[in-house]
């Protein structure tokens, strides 16, 4: 189970997702299928929604759920095997800043955005 980007690129975890699914499918007796859910991720509330879409996803018909990339790891299932190809990286790696900004018209999200634009406080952290 993996996010789909948007607009969709062809990136090396998309490769390794249908590498993985092709194997399964092809050299195990078990059946693979790889769902795909497109996540665009251009500000913080479609990041969120993103999480809140896979968190809330019923994928208990399956008998195993493998995901490797946020925010697909949120989806619940008894049986699932997250194979971390890395956490949030386009905070760390790609994103320009400028994407990051949050639509000023969700008011949800000031009360976060006043955390994570301030010094770090221990006594936040519960």
């Amino acid at each position: 189970m993996a996010p789909s980007p948007v607009p969709f690129t062809l990136g090396g975890a998309e490769r390794a997702w249908t590498g993985m699914a092709r194997a399964v499918n092809d050299r195990s007796e078990h059946a693979c299928e790889l769902l795909k859910i497109p996540t665009p991720e251009t500000n913080l509330t479609e990041l969120i929604a993103g999480y809140r879409r896979f968190g809330h996803l019923d994928v208990t018909h399956f008998d195993r759920v493998v995901s490797s990339k946020y925010p697909a790891w949120l989806a619940p299932h008894d049986d699932h095997l997250i194979y971390l190809f890395h956490r949030l990286r386009g905070l760390y790696d790609t994103y320009p800043a400028r994407r990051l900004r949050a639509d000023v018209r969700e008011r949800r999200l000031a009360p976060l955005l006043r955390v994570l634009r301030a010094p770090p406080r221990r006594d936040q952290v519960d």
